[in-house]
C-alpha cells in the first residue's frame, strides 16, 4: 500500500514540473517585414519613375532632400505603393537619399541617376560639347610593339570632349594664343582660326595655366584624359568595332595626315570636325593635331588593370592619336592608329648632344594639342 502511494506522489511531482507549452498568437501591432524591401533605386537621364511598395501596419512619411526627387505622397496610412520620380538630367550622374520612416523603424534608399549622353559646356563664346563614354572592359596595347604589351583595362564611366580644344576655347580661357609668340606667324595665319584645334601648347601649359583658369569660371572638374581613357574612347568604347584608326579602316575617312589633302602640299592642321566621327561621336581622335594624355610614358606590364592612371614619375609624358605631319609607310598611317603611342617632355623644350659644341635646344610641340575629360565624382 505505501508503494503505491510513493509511485502515485511521485507522479504528481513530476506532472507538476512539466512546462506548459502555449501557443501565442501573433501581436497586430508588431511588424513582421521591412518598412520596404528596396534599397536603391537607379533611374535613367530621362525623367523617370519607379513603384515604390510599402510595408507597414501604422502611418508612414517619406522625403528627401534633393530638389529633382519627388512622390505621389509624402505621407501614409498602412501597406501602400507610391511613385518616386526623377526629373531629366541634362548634367553629371547624381545620388541622393530618400529617407522612410513609421515612426518605430527608419529606413535610407540610395537613389542614382544616370547622366546625360552629351554635357554642353559654355566657355565664354564658346561651347566644349562633353560626350559620356560608359564604363566598361578592353584589352589595351598593341601586339606589333614590344612596350604596348596587350593587357586587360577596367574603366568607370568618364565625359571626353568631343573635339580637341579649339583656339577659340583657348583664347576665352587664356587671352592670346600660343602663336602670338611665334616671329614666323601673324594674326591672319590660318594658324589662328577659332574652330582649328590650339596647338603649341606644352603639358605645363595646361596644368599650370589653362585647367586652373578653366575651373575658375566652371563648376565642373576637368583634367587630361589617361592613356587608357583615351585609347578606350578612341576605338569607340563599348560599342568599338575594333578599327584600326578612330572610327574606320581607311585613315582617310577619319584623320587629317601628310597625304590626306593631295591638292597641296602644304601639311597643316585642319579645323576639327570635317571627317567622319567614331562610334561615339568623337572626332579628330586620328590625326590633326597629336594629344596630350595626363600619364608618363613607360613600357606596359601585362597585369590587369583598372582606372590605371600610368607611373608616378617618369620624364616624358604620352601623347596619342598622330597628327597633320604623320606620313603613310606601306599603306598605313602608323602614328594615327588608336594602339599607337609616343611622347614629350612636359615644357616640350629638349636638349639635343648635351655637353657638346653641337648642344641645341629644340621646341618639340608644334603639332601637339589635347581634349578635355570632365571628372565624375564617385
Amino acid at each position: 500500500m505505501k508503494t503505491k502511494l510513493f509511485f502515485l506522489l511521485l507522479c504528481f511531482l513530476v506532472a507538476s514540473c512539466t512546462p506548459v507549452i502555449e501557443e501565442l498568437e501573433p501581436d497586430p501591432n508588431v511588424e513582421t517585414k521591412p518598412l520596404t524591401e528596396t534599397t536603391a533605386v537607379n533611374f535613367t537621364d530621362e525623367k523617370d519613375a519607379m513603384l515604390l511598395f510599402i510595408n507597414t501596419k501604422t502611418d508612414w512619411s517619406i522625403s528627401c532632400a534633393a530638389d529633382w526627387i519627388s512622390f505621389t505622397s509624402a505621407t501614409g496610412k498602412s501597406n501602400t505603393g507610391i511613385l518616386i520620380s526623377a526629373t531629366q538630367n541634362s548634367l553629371l550622374p547624381r545620388k541622393a537619399l530618400v529617407k522612410l520612416s513609421n515612426g518605430t523603424e527608419t529606413k535610407e534608399i540610395a537613389v542614382l541617376q544616370a547622366g546625360a549622353p552629351t554635357i554642353h559646356v559654355l566657355v565664354g563664346s564658346q561651347t566644349i560639347k562633353m560626350i559620356l563614354v560608359e564604363a566598361g572592359k578592353f584589352t589595351m596595347g598593341d601586339p606589333d610593339f614590344y612596350s604596348f604589351t596587350q593587357h586587360e583595362v577596367q574603366l568607370d564611366s568618364f565625359y571626353i570632349s568631343e573635339t580637341e580644344i579649339t583656339n577659340g576655347v583657348w583664347k576665352e580661357i587664356q587671352g592670346s594664343l600660343p602663336y602670338d609668340t611665334i616671329a614666323s606667324y601673324t594674326g591672319s595665319s590660318q594658324l589662328t582660326k577659332t574652330n582649328l584645334p590650339v596647338s603649341y601648347v606644352s603639358w605645363q601649359d595646361i596644368h599650370t595655366q589653362f585647367l586652373p583658369k578653366l575651373q575658375l569660371r566652371n563648376a565642373m572638374k576637368f583634367r587630361l584624359p589617361t592613356e587608357a581613357e583615351w585609347e578606350y574612347a578612341a576605338i569607340g568604347g563599348k560599342y568599338s568595332n575594333n578599327y584600326k584608326y578612330a572610327g574606320s579602316n581607311t585613315v582617310y575617312n577619319v584623320a587629317w595626315y601628310t597625304d590626306a589633302n593631295f591638292s597641296t602640299t602644304t601639311y597643316s592642321k585642319k579645323e576639327v570636325k570635317t571627317l567622319v566621327a567614331n562610334e561615339l561621336g568623337l572626332y579628330d581622335m586620328s590625326g590633326n593635331v597629336s594629344e596630350w594624355c595626363s600619364d608618363w610614358y613607360a613600357d606596359y606590364t601585362a597585369e590587369a588593370a583598372k582606372n590605371p592612371s600610368g607611373p608616378a614619375v617618369g620624364t616624358a609624358k604620352v601623347n596619342r592619336g598622330g597628327n597633320y605631319q604623320s606620313s603613310t609607310s606601306w599603306g598605313e598611317v602608323t602614328e594615327c592608329k588608336v594602339r599607337y603611342r609616343s611622347s614629350a617632355v612636359p615644357a616640350c623644350y629638349e636638349i639635343s648632344w648635351p655637353g657638346t659644341s653641337y648642344e641645341a635646344k629644340h621646341y618639340r610641340c608644334e603639332c601637339l594639342g589635347f581634349r578635355l575629360v570632365m571628372v565624375i565624382d564617385k
